[in-house]
């Protein structure tokens, strides 16, 4: 009996109100305003919303007991609250040493990246402490915000908070799709129904509606199985995602690496510590293993697009930067600093050969690498974006250039620097030295790196190849009076007798 009287109710809702249109029409306002008052209270929906709604209660005991109550009726109760929250220690402690390495190392996105990690497990872990590590977190965070500001870096997108715009109404600035008129003459009131068949056909093209989810991709990370870094290749026909291993209770767990073409898995490795991984346009992957290993190690290795090992070498030092050329024909790899025959050096690779081309002194440390085979020129590229270019034997092919690039966009540490490398006697014909010089003893960074007491004696030794005694005495004193060894004594002594 209710389901007839709530149907009649609906049918008579819904007349009263298509007849109060008619009275609108026309221009029998009062009739038709009494009319629709009338039809809309004999929809149940409205009804329901005016005289039917229950109160809620504002006890929150009350509700969350309805609530334990009902949950332990269906045979559910939450059981979070009892477990214990994991340990983090191990992870910190891994971070940080990432950290110390990876600055040893100069891979400042390592380190951007470990930062990141080490501060999400100090979080973890201040939740288990009950706020205990607060100071040790502030502390880690305000030394992370400093390396960020020095170097330029931005915060990991992967741990930002998910910003994901909500998505449009699908019908948002579009036309419709079937159109609704009426009008009315007297007491009747015509409705039209207009099918627009065109914008019907654009969306049925466009996969926006009869597909269902069907056409929706996959995200890399789904397809690899796991979260990890990301480098495609310039073509952007591949990518490489690679996950660094760590260690979990004190049991080692290895990296993974992984080649994906056009969101196909083509293979997935485990490796010790895979870093800096990168992949050429035809799908030959490079990778830095930092090895799991308390001496100075690493070992580089290629792979071809169906993960062959095609080259691998094993290194007595640590691993910096590579690069591979697009064509797969070339690949280079750098070494950090050690007391052993493979410190401080880079790797020229001839993949189709499988064998090292050559091997010769760093001139200069990189961030990322870009190779020309046709003309055997390769330029490195530091975080600065300053452009340092070398053939295969690892001659530099772009001094003015690259002197250019650091006099017009370098800091005053870059100029100095620059200037260290030149000969006595281009740098004391050099007005341009003298400035840079004087300017070093008020910038923080070279100021700091130099140490003001040996700029003093610079600028001195600088007057004294210009023959300017009384220059050349009144900045050696001021060296000494902040330095005592810096190393002229003797001779402001000398000078002093021949005034």
């Amino acid at each position: 009996m209710k389901i007839i009287w709530t149907i009649i109710r609906w049918v008579l809702g819904v007349i009263f109100c298509l007849a109060s249109i008619g009275g609108f029409a026309s221009n029998e306002t009062g009739p038709a305003f009494f009319i629709l008052i009338l039809g809309l209270l004999l929809l149940p929906p409205v009804t329901k919303l005016l005289f039917g709604t229950k109160k809620i209660s504002n006890n929150s005991d009350d509700f969350q007991g309805q609530s334990n109550q009902n949950r332990e009726q269906q045979g559910f109760k939450s059981q979070l609250r009892s477990l214990p929250y994991p340990d983090r220690i191990d992870a910190i402690v891994w971070h940080i040493n990432a950290i110390e390495k990876s600055l040893d190392n100069g891979n400042l996105n390592q380190v951007n990246l470990s930062y990141a990690k080490l501060i999400e497990s100090i979080k973890q872990q201040n939740v288990n402490d009950s706020g205990k590590s607060d100071s040790y977190l502030k502390s880690v965070i305000s030394e992370y915000e400093e390396f960020r500001s020095v170097y330029n870096l931005p915060y990991p997108e992967q741990f930002l908070p998910s910003s994901k715009p909500k998505e449009k109404s699908k019908t948002a600035n579009r036309k419709n799709i079937v159109n609704l008129t009426s009008k009315s003459e007297g007491n009747t009131t015509t409705f039209t129904i207009d099918l627009n068949e065109e914008e019907l056909l654009k969306r049925l093209k466009n996969g926006e509606i009869g597909r269902g989810n069907s056409n929706r991709q996959k995200s890399i990370d789904n397809i690899t199985g796991f979260y990890g870094s990301k480098q495609y290749s310039d073509n952007k026909e591949y990518c490489v995602v690679y996950c660094d291993g760590h260690s979990i209770n004190d049991k080692w767990k290895n990296g993974k690496l992984a080649l994906i073409k056009k969101r196909k898995l083509l293979f997935e490795k485990s490796i010790q510590r895979p870093n800096d991984c990168y992949v050429s346009n035809n799908g030959f992957v490079i990778c830095c293993d930092w090895l799991n290993a308390e001496e100075l190690a690493g070992r580089f290795i290629i792979f071809d697009i169906n993960g062959e090992i095609v080259f691998s070498k094993k290194t007595t030092a640590n691993l910096g930067a590579c690069g591979i050329s697009n064509d797969s024909k070339i690949a280079i790899f750098e070494t950090n600093n050690s007391d052993t025959e493979d410190g401080d050096k880079i790797f020229i690779i001839d993949i189709e050969e499988r064998k090292i081309l050559n091997k010769f002194e760093r001139p200069t440390s990189f961030n990322s690498a870009v190779i020309d085979t046709a003309t055997k020129r390769i330029e490195l590229i530091d975080h600065k974006k300053f452009i340092f270019e070398i053939d295969f034997e690892g001659n530099q092919t772009n001094t003015p250039e690259y002197e250019e690039q650091i006099m017009e966009k370098g800091t005053v540490y870059d100029k100095l620097w620059l200037y260290s490398t030149k000969t006595d006697h281009l740098k004391f014909n050099d007005e341009k030295y003298l400035d840079i010089l004087e300017l070093a003893l008020t910038d923080k960074n070279a100021s700091y790196s130099y140490g003001k007491d040996r700029i003093y004696r610079m600028i001195g030794e600088y007057y004294e190849a210009q023959g300017k005694v009384k220059q050349t005495i009144e900045n050696w004193e001021k060296a000494i009076e902040l330095n005592p060894k810096v190393g002229v004594k003797r001779k402001l002594n000398a000078l002093k007798k021949k005034e």
